[in-house]
């Protein structure tokens, strides 16, 4: 649907302390987990994973993302489809079962991510419509999704996603 669902946001990383970030209300904990990663032919690689309250962060060193961040800031991104539960398998199965366009409009609701543009047809006639989450943007937001922006200013987050029946038809 070439629709902006992602945003990257800047976090600074509290001095003396790698495990901590800014957040909108002050040092607050990455969330980290470890995972093992199986290679088949090479011994298993575990790594430490670490996430914000705006999502994952990325490595400095995906792209050179490192030689162009703030000493001390790390990048974390936001993505409709890393949020909560994603049922668009789920949908992607029930607008193959769908009989009508009804159907299908109603199946397609439960599409996170990516999001699309689908055309329906049936006997009655032919639509199209956005399915998938659509990121609100708060009006005051830095740079709209548009550019990197500091995590640690609420204006920036996210205000929720577009209701389902928003949606442009």
């Amino acid at each position: 649907a070439q629709l902006d669902d992602q945003d990257l946001y800047i976090e600074e990383v509290q001095p003396g302390e790698a495990n901590r970030y800014r957040g909108t209300h002050g040092w607050t904990e990455f969330t980290t987990r470890r995972e093992t990663l199986n290679i088949r032919g090479a011994a298993p690689q575990t790594i430490t994973l670490r996430e914000t309250e705006n999502g994952p962060i990325i490595p400095g060193a995906h792209l050179g993302l490192g030689a162009i961040l703030p000493a001390g800031h790390v990048a974390a991104l936001s993505w409709t489809g890393g949020r909560g539960e994603d049922r668009s398998m789920s949908a992607l199965i029930g607008l193959m079962q769908a009989q009508d366009r009804q159907a299908a409009t109603r199946a397609m609701g439960e599409m996170v991510a990516p999001a699309l543009v689908v055309t329906l047809a049936d006997g009655k006639g032919v639509g199209q419509m956005l399915a998938g989450a659509v990121p609100q943007r708060r009006p005051d937001h830095q740079s709209v999704g548009r550019m990197p922006v500091l995590g640690w200013l609420a204006q920036n987050r996210w205000a929720g996603t577009l209701p389902y029946t928003d949606n442009p038809r």
